[in-house]
């Protein structure tokens, strides 16, 4: 591991090899880098000193023409005013093919959670390749340390770990299955008393808050309101690689006991519908003054003005300009008001 102190001051590494053979023996320098071609690491004008795997360096140095002989190997720092320069691990050892393997330690198998892989080949090896599969973080790994993987998404992954050396490389493949978290979603309908469905993947347990201080555990509830509003409601699901919520606006709208007593007689055609819906009052005893449109979240969305001089009892209402989906009319008379639900397609 190596820094420059400046492109005008740095250093040099050398290595003498010196075979115990008496005198015509070979005395000579193996190894000499300087400079850029010795720096793992930028130019420090500070005191520098190794503080990751990447300030460090693999170098292999082939010894195999002195095979059979007694060598003495002196490493020499040639001092130019660099900065310190560190040596680490120095290893003999048989120059034979390199053989990939490693291993997975983890506690869990679950998507987001911190995975270690650990190198377990063996042989000459002087470069790793790591390759962790779909969606991984990181996705692929130089490094001959231990790395730390998470994976954003479920399901099989194949992790592969190419190691090369003098003798060649190899390559060890090995599957990985990880759990999801789970999904929630849901729908629901209906209007003072509204039917949830569960349409959450992945969930073992789940738990409901209704936005009205009440709570369920059941997959699919039921739940009467007690009054008109927004309601936040909000479904937890659970399993073993953890919890996560989703939630959504529910719009109740009931009809009061004025209206009730009225029996009022309202139809609205098609419903489902596209861009045209026709409002039908088969019954009022009040004249109606105004026509509202509330979405699935319970924003008003459009509202029209009744023409006193309508008769007939049906209105003619355009709704090209609304996406499709879910939504209430609110139908104002003098003495009240009554909802009904309307689908556009």
């Amino acid at each position: 591991a190596y820094a420059k102190y400046s492109n005008n001051f740095a250093d040099t590494m050398l290595i003498r090899l010196t075979t115990l053979c008496g005198a015509g023996c070979s005395n000579e320098i193996i190894y000499y880098k300087y400079g850029d071609d010795l720096a793992t690491h930028p130019a420090s004008t500070g005191t520098w000193e190794p503080n990751s795997v990447d300030d460090w360096r693999n170098e292999l140095i082939d010894l195999s023409a002195f095979a059979g002989q007694q060598i003495i190997l002196t490493f020499i720092s040639a001092n130019g005013y660099g900065n310190s320069l560190f040596f680490d691990n120095i290893n003999v050892i048989e120059n034979v093919a390199p053989v990939a393997d490693f291993e997975i330690m983890q506690t869990t198998n679950c998507e987001l959670e911190p995975m270690l892989f650990s190198d377990n080949s063996s042989g000459a090896v002087t470069t790793y390749d790591w390759n962790f599969g779909t969606d991984a973080l990181p996705a692929t790994s130089s490094s001959s340390d231990p790395v730390e993987v998470y994976y954003t998404t479920s399901g099989s992954k194949t992790i592969t770990l190419t190691v090369s050396g003098p003798q060649g490389e190899d390559t060890y493949t090995s599957m990985l299955d990880v759990d999801p978290l789970p999904v929630p979603s849901f729908t629901f309908g209906g209007d003072a008393i509204v039917s949830f469905t569960n349409t959450s993947t992945f969930g073992d347990t789940y738990e409901w808050e209704f936005g009205d201080g009440n709570i369920s555990n059941e997959e699919n509830p039921v739940h009467t309101y007690a009054s008109d509003g927004n309601y936040n409601v909000v479904l937890s699901v659970t399993n073993a690689c953890g919890t996560t919520t989703y939630s959504e606006t529910v719009m109740v709208l009931t009809n009061s006991i004025a209206d009730l007593e009225h029996d009022f007689q309202i139809a609205l055609s098609p419903n489902p519908g596209t861009n045209e819906v026709i409002v039908t009052i088969g019954k009022s005893p009040s004249p109606m003054n105004q026509i509202e449109f509330y979405n699935a979240s319970g924003q008003l969305v459009k509202s029209i003005t009744v023409e006193s001089t309508n008769t007939d009892g049906k209105y003619q209402v355009t709704t090209n300009e609304l996406p499709a989906g879910t939504y209430w009319f609110k139908l104002i008379f003098e003495s009240g008001t009554e909802s009904r639900r309307w689908v556009k397609m």
